[in-house]
């Protein structure tokens, strides 16, 4: 009786196993979408306020390139 119990324990856990490493994808897969996206607009901030400073200098040539 006791073998059945460990062997029913073993058949448990898979489906907890399972479960784990689908969420754990899950959230690699957002991760993986979201971190460009930050990325992406923090280079766009910095572009943007480059291009305010060169304007504001009124050195256009300079602020047309960015």
């Amino acid at each position: 009786m006791a073998e059945k119990m460990k062997v029913s324990n073993k058949f448990n856990r898979k489906p907890i196993i399972i479960a784990a490493a689908a969420i754990m994808f899950i959230l690699a897969l957002m991760l993986a979408i979201t971190v460009p996206k930050q990325v992406q607009a923090q280079q766009l901030a910095e572009q943007l306020d480059l291009g305010d400073k060169y304007v504001s200098e009124l050195d256009y040539e300079q602020a047309s390139h960015i």
